[in-house]
């Protein structure tokens, strides 16, 4: 993983990415199978010019964002193929986002995710955690489609009047959070005991 941070200081791999920064300080960034792993967007950004920036409207196919660092908005944008592979999203905004594809696995998501629409995307072992100071993180109206949550963990966040469609939640623990009027629809349902300190969503669980 350090190698993959030290990249970022490496001036001849700066040079293959710079429309792509580029692109990302401009707004609306639309970027292609390019390798932006490691990347930091927000406070902490290695680049002086990406430490206050987002991906607001953004367009993202294919692009390796594994092990990236992102804070600040992502919504009203589409992610397709964008591999997030244990990134950290701290108190980013991902609403009205439409998402295919993609991989979480072992990422860190502190997110707001209200009226977005994933499908096909694993969640391997990703934790979806509640912020501080009563601040409500989950989301929303969002709508999960053949979404792959396996030992994924929801931790002090909600979801409120979501969908999870042929999902798959196999060993996935929900802690404290709030699911009212969450929807399961096919897939491979949780069971009962998989909800700790909350309230279990009536909806037909094993």
């Amino acid at each position: 993983m350090n190698q993959v941070k030290d990249k970022w200081r490496n001036r001849e791999y700066l040079d293959s990415v710079a429309g792509c920064v580029d692109s990302i300080v401009a707004g609306r960034a639309v970027i292609e199978h390019v390798d932006l792993s490691g990347i930091v967007i927000g406070p902490g950004a290695v680049l002086n010019q990406l430490k206050a920036v987002n991906l607001f409207e953004s367009e993202l196919r294919g692009v390796d964002l594994s092990g990236s660092k992102i804070s600040g908005s992502l919504s009203d944008s589409v992610f397709v193929g964008v591999n997030f592979e244990r990134a950290s999203l701290d108190r980013a905004l991902m609403c009205n986002v439409e998402m295919k594809g993609c991989d979480f696995s072992k990422s860190r998501l502190v997110i707001n995710m209200d009226d977005a629409v994933c499908e096909d995307t694993a969640f391997f072992r990703a934790r979806f955690l509640g912020g501080g100071s009563g601040v409500e993180y989950g989301g929303r109206r969002v709508t999960f489609v053949g979404c792959d949550f396996t030992e994924a963990v929801f931790d002090r966040v909600e979801f409120r009047a979501s969908k999870f469609v042929e999902c798959t939640f196999t060993g996935a623990a929900f802690k404290r959070c709030d699911f009212r009027g969450v929807k399961f629809q096919g897939g491979t349902l949780p069971f009962a005991h998989q909800f700790e300190s909350m309230e279990v969503p009536d909806v037909g669980l094993r």
